[in-house]
């Protein structure tokens, strides 16, 4: 599964640096971890026709992180979080050399839920080694998004409503969440919904694969009634 929520998101910081594992057994990395379960979080959102720029990174993910698409300012790259500009900055940045990490910056450009003209699908970050980032397609059974994710690029003018519907281009099964009760504002009230706490116990509180299976197997949308 796919997961589109910054909490989620942030779990896979390590040392304040995105994708940064445990130095001495990588396998071992909070983000490596759940990608072992099938579970991928979604660092950012992107439309067809954004552009990035490692200026945009920004160590305290302030100014320097946001950038006009011709309607409201989004974050550096379309990440979720000041929290995840902030850590990708630090892993992004050579304080020694003074430089950026071209590796770094490619990744960041790829990563993500990407809603282009043809198709929707998303693209996880990992680490090959200690050092070297890199992206890869997954095409997951169902893809999880908070209804906090929604509101943000509503209000930022980068969702619109028939993006719901294309979200099933990248999978099966669309399954929104939210920890502030299940009316929906700019995802469908029809989607299955399950509550944030079911999310968040079974992913970075206490990884358990099986309960969250039975979770998400058990949500239900609001009836549809034709007139």
């Amino acid at each position: 599964m796919a997961v589109l929520d910054e909490r989620v998101a942030q779990a896979t910081i390590k040392f304040d640096r995105l994708l940064k594992s445990n130095e001495d057994d990588l396998n071992a990395g909070g983000e490596l971890k759940f990608q072992k379960a099938g579970i991928f979080p979604l660092f950012s959102f992107k439309r067809d026709g954004e552009t990035w720029a490692c200026a945009q990174l920004r160590a305290d993910g302030e100014t320097g992180s946001w950038v006009d698409h011709g309607s409201a300012p989004s974050l550096a790259y379309g990440f979720l979080s000041k929290t995840i500009v902030r850590a990708a900055y630090k892993i992004s940045w050579d304080t020694e050399n003074s430089c950026w990490r071209d590796s770094y910056v490619k990744v960041w450009i790829n990563e993500g839920l990407l809603l282009d003209a043809d198709v929707c699908k998303a693209h996880y970050a990992y680490l090959v080694d200690k050092s070297q980032p890199a992206t890869e397609e997954v095409k997951p059974d169902v893809v999880v998004i908070h209804e906090g994710v929604a509101d943000t690029l509503h209000n930022s003018g980068r969702w619109n409503a028939d993006d719901v519907a294309r979200l099933y281009e990248c999978a099966p099964a669309v399954v929104r969440t939210s920890g502030r009760g299940h009316i929906s504002r700019y995802l469908a009230r029809w989607l299955p919904f399950v509550e944030f706490n079911e999310i968040s116990a079974n992913i970075y509180k206490s990884l358990n694969k099986l309960a969250l299976t039975k979770s998400l197997l058990g949500t239900a949308g609001e009836e549809v009634i034709r007139t």
